[in-house]
């Protein structure tokens, strides 16, 4: 803004075109540093989600093995008891599944792999379960057989592979949500490091200048105006072409020491004329006496 502009604001409107500066800037600084803060608990919160997906996989994994350690337990004893804790395996097994699949469903790529995983697991299950079945109808002989010659081991490794295929995806994923969260972190304290300096900054600029263009001069005007009370008139006052205030108190001032001055000067020929006069009248007096 051109100086010859300031010069036409009044004090109050340059006050408060300083605090809607300063107040502009603050919600700028404000705003930038909330999307910062947001994006970095948006990332936090990604890393979060692939840390339970990893999670969910290794203990679905988990439950598996259980599974088919209590199916071999079964196996080997007979004994009903040892079914309940691959029953307990089976129910958490579903329970892993389930979590998996919510967790990845807005993935389409990891949705394709669980329901490809789902209908692995669930014929892995189904061969335990005809395992069981015959051990406890046909006896230990014929439920051995059947361990030997069913295909629970190629399920197995299909399991693997499906288990690794998605861990390896998520490990990806999650590379990719800690640089971005390194990153917005970075993003976050560059804004507080540079805004703040900024800010201030910024607001001791502008008390300078409003003390510069307000203090100075009145402390300026204070004095002469100490002087002509001192009975000076010796004093100079310049004409501002500021239209504000202090323009116009500036200029006020000035015509009063101009007026005052001529008020003086008035007052000093009077005096000088009187006095004149009083010396001519009796000099006049002396002569008529003589």
């Amino acid at each position: 803004m051109p100086s010859s502009m300031l010069n036409r604001l009044r004090i109050g409107t340059k006050i408060a075109a300083s605090f809607v500066f300063g107040l502009g800037l603050f919600t700028a600084i404000a705003t930038v540093s909330y999307r910062g803060i947001n994006q970095l608990i948006e990332n936090a919160q990604m890393e979060a989600h692939t840390y339970q997906v990893l999670g969910e996989l290794d203990n679905l994994n988990a439950q598996l093995r259980r599974a088919q350690s209590e199916q071999r337990a079964y196996l080997i004893t007979g004994e009903q008891e040892v079914l309940q804790p691959y029953q307990d395996a089976v129910v958490n097994l579903d329970s892993s599944l389930q979590k998996v699949q919510q967790l990845t469903a807005d993935n389409p790529d990891q949705r394709q792999r669980i329901e490809a995983l789902i209908s692995l697991v669930d014929a892995r299950t189904e061969v335990i379960n005809n395992r069981i079945n015959i051990r406890r109808e046909q006896g230990f002989a014929a439920a051995q057989q059947a361990f030997r010659t069913d295909d629970g081991r190629e399920l197995n490794e299909q399991i693997d592979q499906i288990i690794a295929e998605l861990k390896q995806r998520e490990e990806s994923l999650l590379e990719e949500r800690s640089k971005a969260a390194r990153l917005a972190v970075a993003r976050v304290a560059n804004i507080i490091a540079y805004s703040v300096p900024l800010y201030i900054l910024s607001f001791s600029t502008i008390g300078f200048l409003l003390s510069r263009g307000i203090s100075r001069p009145l402390r300026k005007i204070a004095g002469i105006a100490e002087q002509v009370g001192s009975g000076d008139l010796s004093a100079n006052m310049p004409v501002m072409e500021r239209q504000d205030e202090i323009g116009t108190l500036n200029n006020a001032f000035r015509d009063m020491i101009v007026s005052l001055r001529a008020i003086t000067r008035s007052n000093d020929e009077q005096t000088w004329l009187k006095s004149s006069l009083t010396d001519l009248t009796q000099m006049l007096q002396g002569q008529t006496q003589f």
